[in-house]
């Protein structure tokens, strides 16, 4: 039986053989596991330094469906070419199988951190009304804005700022006893809704991330050639399309590499 190692190293043979650069540890990846680069006509993939061996193989595998999927649509747009027709039902499957593959604890972490910065913004909002009887979550509260003292003013944006060089932080906003207690949940406030639109803003880049139709396929490939009784469990149709497309011969990319790593 041929060893995951041994698997590895015909992997990357093969890639080679496409005529791809493979470079194994030597940067790190864009700040991803792996990196699928095209120019021209000119194809590498980069592996992260400090790629643990037992995931290599499924980076590997990741990157190569993106060369795959460019190969057949150069815009990476459509999985017509493989699939007949881009179905809903094997969209769905697709997206089962990302849902498997993203981490719970990640995914949560990001939720309960949007949950905990939406009450306090709404606890601070409450604070602040029994001041200002008109205040509402606007961008800017100018009744507040106006009035606050300029060397705490900035501290509306930033999280910190230097001011006729002195240090001022929120952190710190405790100790400033020239601030009315309003001005300081203000200030507060400002910061958390700083705060949730990063939150919001990198759910956003995920949602793009794993939704991205190029994405999904290379995590289908990923979970077909390393566990394929559970690929075939959450994305059944498209699985059977993969396997009958194997079985006819066709792409002859997908042929190699099901010969590969074949674990019979």
């Amino acid at each position: 039986m041929v060893s995951e190692r041994d698997r590895v190293k015909n992997l990357i043979k093969y890639l080679e053989s496409l005529g791809i650069e493979v470079n194994i540890g030597k940067n790190k990846a864009r700040g991803n596991k792996g990196f699928f680069m095209r120019r021209n006509n000119v194809f590498r993939i980069d592996i992260a330094k400090n790629m643990p061996q037992e995931e290599l193989l499924k980076v590997l595998l990741h990157e190569f469906a993106h060369y795959f999927h460019s190969k057949y649509d150069r815009a990476l747009l459509s999985l017509d070419f493989l699939f007949g027709e881009y179905t809903e039902e094997i969209h769905n499957e697709l997206v089962n199988v990302t849902v498997k593959s993203v981490p719970k604890d990640f995914a949560s972490a990001l939720f309960s951190q949007k949950e905990l910065l939406k009450n306090q913004i709404h606890e601070l909002s409450n604070k602040i009304k029994l001041y200002c009887n008109d205040f509402s979550l606007s961008e800017k509260y100018l009744p507040i804005e106006n009035n606050i003292n300029l060397k705490y003013k900035y501290l509306t944006k930033y999280d910190s700022v230097k001011f006729l060089n002195k240090i001022y932080s929120i952190s710190e906003i405790d100790k400033y006893s020239d601030l009315k207690d309003y001005e300081k949940y203000y200030i507060e406030l400002r910061q958390k809704k700083r705060f949730l639109n990063r939150i919001n803003s990198k759910i956003n880049r995920i949602n793009r991330y794993y939704n991205n139709i190029s994405e999904l396929f290379a995590r289908f490939i990923e979970l077909y050639f390393t566990h394929k009784n559970e690929a075939m469990l959450l994305a059944p149709n498209a699985s059977n399309i993969l396997l009958q497309n194997i079985n006819n011969g066709c792409y002859k990319e997908i042929c190699k590499l099901n010969e590969i790593l074949c674990y019979t």
